[in-house]
């Protein structure tokens, strides 16, 4: 074999590791709150379980609520990340609520104000406040959700409690006055955010 030809060998095999080893970087980089960023559509399916209630805070045991009031609502609006883990919603839909036999129905709204972490695993952790117009104020919850990222949807749900029971979502009356508990509830969410792109890791902005 030439030496010209044991030269080029050599610089294609030098070539090729890096390119696997540039490759390789790229594969071990993670996203970030940086790579989720701008306003996206979704549509969501809610169903919950509203128990009154008084006092400071929740019970952690869903066994300690009465349930007297269950509604189930379809929406859709946006969601939208600031890339800094910052997250806003508008949402609007219809809303079944079923309480002492009545059954009513009606229109919707929401805006909800709060925080996304984008953990290793490609998953993102969410608190939120939701707030819906009421008369003389809002009715707000409280809300920790769970997403998974795929190459175009985040799919949203309302995870388990640490322990293993169903997650209690705090309802509140909030005015000029301040925040009131007015209600507990157990709430099971089907949200699907659609991405108009790949996500991409993006370095030095966060996390």
């Amino acid at each position: 074999m030439s030496s010209r030809n044991k030269m080029a060998i050599g610089v294609a095999v030098i070539a090729a590791t890096a390119l696997l080893g540039a490759s390789g970087a790229a594969q071990a980089e993670e996203l970030s709150n940086a790579s989720l960023k701008g306003v996206f559509p979704f549509n969501e399916t809610i169903i919950a379980g509203i128990a009154p209630f008084q006092g400071d805070r929740c019970p952690s045991d869903p066994s300690a609520l009465a349930i007297t009031q269950q509604f189930s609502l379809t929406n859709q609006g946006t969601w939208g990340f600031d890339g800094q883990g910052r997250v806003h919603m508008d949402d609007t839909g219809v809303q079944v609520t079923v309480q002492g036999g009545q059954v009513s129905a009606g229109y919707s709204e929401a805006h909800c104000d709060g925080t996304y972490l984008v953990e290793r695993d490609s998953t993102v952790s969410m608190d939120y406040v939701c707030s819906v117009p009421a008369n003389g104020g809002q009715v707000q919850f409280d809300v920790h959700a769970r997403g998974v990222l795929t190459p175009h949807i985040l799919q949203v749900a309302i995870p388990p409690a640490a322990n293993g029971k169903a997650r209690i979502t705090p309802m509140y009356f909030a005015s000029s006055f301040g925040r009131t508990l007015i209600g507990c509830a157990i709430v099971g969410e089907n949200t699907t955010v659609v991405l108009d792109r790949s996500l991409v890791p993006v370095r030095g902005r966060d996390n």
